[in-house]
């Protein structure tokens, strides 16, 4: 195991000192859990809460939807790299509680923020990956994904990920039933424009940009069904009698062009 996970610390560049605080997630985590572990890394430390944005965090942690809030003082590095992402995710505007200077210097920390943080959510998954801890994994994907798209997971809002969709037209598609990435490519170009109140060829860049998203397809077959009756006693289990299935699992995407 130690080895392994110096392994890992190798692959990701990390200091020994985050590896034994991803390495302390709890199995089975929440993506509480993950995200607040990913932004206790030490790498993360070089960006430290300034005084002309302790008013900005305070209303973001009391004042806006994020999902997982501040107990304790906001003061910390950590605070900042949990607080700025969750609102980075939200995709709306951010609190005015803040000078123009300091917004900008925000938007550029951000940047490398979400860097840093990519590289120790993957670091993250092969750390949880040792432990075969399946649960802990999936959502530890689901918080990589939701930081790289910058928008949660399964929270309804994929749509905002399409450039050229924001909030307001958010709210006019998912008026109209259409809530995915998969619906909205279905429609068209003209269908877009009536439903968004745009002049062309505003549908038809659309549906350009949407054929470089992959349309996925899972197929997944039963090849065979083996039990303990069908192995020599010699090499049967001593513990219990068992089956199993041997199964295939293509995956793939349905674009007629390789998606971008």
């Amino acid at each position: 195991m130690a080895d392994n996970l110096h392994d890992i610390q190798v692959r990701y560049k990390l200091s020994p000192a985050t590896i034994k605080i991803l390495s302390s997630i709890p199995r089975t985590p929440d993506r509480q859990q993950v995200l607040h572990k990913a932004c206790l890394a030490s790498e993360l430390r070089s960006f430290p809460l300034k005084q002309a944005e302790k008013g900005f965090f305070r209303e973001v942690n009391d004042h806006t939807a994020i999902p997982y809030t501040i107990k304790e003082t906001i003061a910390q590095p950590w605070h900042k790299v949990f607080l700025l992402v969750q609102v980075d995710l939200l995709r709306t505007c951010w609190p005015n509680k803040i000078s123009a200077t300091a917004r900008k210097e925000l938007y550029q920390d951000l940047g490398r923020i979400l860097a840093l943080l990519d590289r120790i959510l993957r670091c993250t998954i092969d750390i949880i990956g040792l432990r075969r801890d399946g649960s802990g994994i999936n959502t530890a994907l689901d918080v990589l994904r939701s930081v790289r798209s910058r928008t949660w997971e399964g929270d309804g809002r994929e749509l905002l990920l399409i450039d050229g969709i924001g909030v307001a037209k958010l709210e006019k598609l998912t008026k109209a039933g259409v809530r995915t990435i998969r619906e909205i490519q279905q429609l068209d170009f003209c269908h877009i424009e009536r439903l968004l109140s745009r002049n062309p060829p505003f549908g038809h860049q659309l549906l350009q940009q949407l054929a470089g998203f992959p349309r996925l397809s899972c197929q997944f077959d039963v090849i065979e069904r083996v039990s303990s009756s069908s192995i020599p006693v010699q090499q049967e289990p001593s513990s219990s009698r068992f089956c199993a299935w041997i199964c295939r699992v293509m995956m793939g995407y349905d674009n007629e062009q390789p998606p971008f």
